[in-house]
C-alpha cells in the first residue's frame, strides 16, 4: 500500500522533530557536562578541591579537618573529637596538651581530632559534625559561649539565625544543603556565584555594638547545640557539653586592660572584640542557661566548668582564655568524662 503525499509529509515532520529533539538533548548533555566540568576547575583553581572530588572543597574553608580525613577514627584507638574555638585551639592555651598528658595514664591510644578554631561558633561545629557524619568518634565534647556574641553587634533587620548575615556563613552554610557535592558541583558552585552576586560583601557597615544590647543569638546557639545532640544520637556518640567559664572583673574598663592593671595574667583579648561588656556578660550568662538546658532535655553531661575555674589571674589571660594554670585546671576537671573508663552507659 502506497502512501498519499500528506501520510508523507507528516513521517517527513515526524523525522525532523525526533532528530531535533535527539540534538537539543544531546547539546543539552554536552552543556551539563562542560558546566560540571568548569565548576570543577573553578573550585580546584580557585578554592583548592579535587578536581575529582568537589567535596574537598570544605577543607579550604576547613583546613582543620585535614588530619582527622587522613587518619579518620579507628577501633584501634580511642578517639575524642573536640569542637570549639580558641580556648581549645592549641595557640591560645594549653588545654589539649594537658588533655594529651593526663589522657595518656589509660594506656589506650588516645587520639585527640581537635576541630577547635578561633573566632568559630557552634554553627561551625556542627557544619563540622555534618561534614564528619560518617565517622565514629567514642567521645564528642563541646565548648563554645562567646563568638556567638559577635553576631548580635547587627541590627535586628540584618541579623539571620543561621548567620547568613555574616559573609562567612553564607558560604559554608552551603555544605549542609549540597550534600550531593561528593558526586556533583554544579549545584553548589551555582548557588555559591549567586550568593556572591547577589550578596555584596559590606557586612562590616552594618555592625555597631550599641546593638549587642539586643540579645538574638540565644534562639541560635540553642538550636545548633540541639542539632549537634541530635546527630550524636543518631551516631550512638557519647556527647559532653560544658558550661563556658568566663572572668570579667568588676573594675574592667578598656583603660585598665590595656595598660594590664586588671586581674587577669596575660591581657590577651578586650572584652570589646565581642561586645560591649555589660552585653557580653549577659550574653554568657544566657548561652549557659542554654547548654544546661539542652543538657537536662536530651539527658546529656554536663559539666559545669563556669562553676570550677575561678575568676582570677591564676586562671585567665582574659574574659575567656586560659592561663597554663587555667589550661591544667580545665583537662583536670574534663578528663574524667573523656577517658575510656566513663562511658555511654556509666
Amino acid at each position: 500500500m502506497s502512501l498519499n503525499i500528506k501520510q508523507k509529509e507528516k513521517i517527513i515532520k515526524a523525522s525532523v522533530f525526533t532528530k531535533t529533539i535527539k540534538i537539543l538533548l544531546v547539546n543539552l548533555i554536552v552543556f551539563l557536562i562542560l558546566f560540571e566540568l568548569g565548576s570543577r576547575s573553578f573550585l580546584s583553581l580557585r578554592r583548592d578541591a579535587s578536581f575529582f572530588d568537589p567535596s574537598s572543597v570544605t577543607l579550604f574553608y576547613y583546613p582543620e579537618m585535614k588530619s582527622t580525613l587522613a587518619q579518620p577514627p579507628s577501633a584501634e584507638n580511642w578517639d575524642i573529637l573536640l569542637l570549639g574555638a580558641s580556648v581549645l585551639n592549641p595557640a591560645w592555651g594549653k588545654v589539649e596538651k594537658e588533655l594529651k598528658e593526663l589522657l595518656s595514664q589509660f594506656g589506650k591510644n588516645i587520639v585527640i581530632h581537635n576541630l577547635a578554631i578561633p573566632a568559630h561558633t557552634t554553627r561551625d561545629s556542627l557544619i563540622k559534625y555534618r561534614l564528619l557524619r560518617d565517622y565514629k568518634f567514642d567521645k564528642v565534647f563541646v565548648y563554645h559561649g562567646i563568638n556567638e556574641l559577635r553576631m548580635n553587634n547587627y541590627p535586628l533587620y540584618h541579623y539571620r539565625q543561621d548567620y547568613s548575615h555574616i559573609h562567612w556563613y553564607r558560604t559554608v552554610n552551603l555544605f549542609s544543603l549540597h550534600s550531593e557535592l561528593s558526586y556533583i558541583a554544579t549545584p553548589f558552585f551555582l548557588k555559591h556565584a549567586w550568593t556572591k552576586i547577589t550578596c555584596p560583601d559590606n557586612d562590616e557597615q552594618y555592625e555597631d555594638k550599641q546593638h549587642g544590647d539586643n540579645l538574638k543569638t540565644a534562639e541560635a546557639f540553642y538550636d545548633n547545640l540541639s542539632k549537634i545532640s541530635e546527630l550524636a544520637s543518631q551516631k550512638d556518640e557519647d556527647l559532653i557539653l560544658a558550661t563556658y567559664a568566663f572572668h570579667l572583673p568588676d573594675d574592667y574598663n578598656i583603660d585598665a586592660f590595656e595598660s594590664k592593671s586588671l586581674s587577669y595574667n596575660g591581657h590577651r583579648l578586650p572584652v570589646e572584640a565581642w561586645g560591649l561588656p555589660k552585653h557580653v556578660q549577659h550574653g554568657l550568662l544566657v548561652h549557659n542557661d542554654k547548654i544546661s538546658q539542652i543538657a537536662a532535655e536530651k539527658k546529656l553531661t554536663c559539666v559545669k566548668i563556669n562553676k570550677k575555674i575561678v575568676g582570677e589571674a591564676t586562671n585567665f589571660d582574659d574574659i575567656c582564655h586560659l592561663t597554663s594554670e587555667g589550661s591544667r585546671l580545665f583537662a583536670e576537671i574534663l578528663v574524667p568524662h573523656l577517658s575510656p573508663n566513663h562511658s555511654l552507659n556509666d
